[in-house]
C-alpha cells in the first residue's frame, strides 16, 4: 500500500477588506514581491464569479496570509499608494492629456476593438477623442480586468458619439465579422 503524502494546505487567510478592481493587480504584485501570500476570490483574468454574487464582490476581496495581514495593510496604505500616484504621474505626462482641460469627458468603457473603431469613425467626422491610455501599446497594470478602456469625447458631442457608436461602429465590426460584447457601454466597476 502506498504511503500517504500530507499536502501542504497553503497559508490560512483572512479577508482584509474590499479594493478598486482596478488597482487589485498592483496591490496583488506588490504583496506578492513582498513574500506575502495574497489572491482574491474570483480571478481578476475572468469574469466575476456569480457564486460570490451573494456575499458581496468577489474580486474585489482581496485575502492574504493570516499571520502577515497587518504588514499587508501596511504595504497598501503606503507604498501601493505611492506607486498608484507615480503611475498617475507617469501617465498623465506620458499621454499629455487632461482630459477635462482638453474638454473631453468620459463617454464609456469599451472593448479594445470597439474603442478603435469608434476612434477611426470619430476622427473622420472631427470629432476629438481619446482613450484613457494607448491602445497600441500592451495595458497598463491598472487596465481593468475585462479589457475594456474608457474613451473621452468632446462634452458637446457625447450624444452623437453614442449614435455613431450604435449605428456605424457596430455596422463596421460586422463587416469585419467582429461582434462586440453587450452593452457596448461597459458599467463601471
Amino acid at each position: 500500500m502506498p504511503e500517504k503524502v500530507e499536502q501542504d494546505p497553503g497559508p490560512e487567510t483572512v479577508s482584509i477588506g474590499q479594493y478598486d478592481p482596478l488597482k487589485l493587480p498592483i496591490i496583488l504584485e506588490m504583496l506578492r514581491d513582498r513574500g506575502i501570500f495574497a489572491m482574491t476570490k474570483s480571478p481578476l483574468e475572468k469574469p466575476d464569479n456569480e457564486q460570490y454574487g451573494i456575499f458581496g464582490k468577489g474580486r474585489e476581496v482581496l485575502l492574504v496570509d493570516r499571520n502577515r495581514a497587518e504588514e499587508a495593510r501596511r504595504i497598501i496604505e503606503t507604498d501601493v499608494r505611492v506607486e498608484i500616484e507615480e503611475m498617475r504621474d507617469s501617465l498623465s505626462e506620458d499621454a499629455g492629456v487632461d482630459f477635462e482641460a482638453d474638454g473631453l469627458v468620459p463617454l464609456g468603457w469599451l472593448e479594445p476593438e470597439v474603442a478603435r473603431e469608434l476612434l477611426s469613425v470619430l476622427e473622420q467626422a472631427d470629432i476629438r477623442a481619446k482613450p484613457e491610455y494607448p491602445l497600441d501599446l500592451p495595458a497598463p497594470p491598472y487596465a481593468r480586468a475585462d479589457g475594456r478602456v474608457r474613451i473621452h469625447v468632446e462634452e458637446m458631442f457625447v450624444d452623437d458619439a453614442k449614435e455613431i457608436l450604435e449605428a456605424d461602429v457596430r455596422s463596421a465590426l460586422a463587416a469585419r465579422g467582429i461582434t462586440p460584447a453587450e452593452p457596448l457601454i461597459g458599467e463601471d466597476e
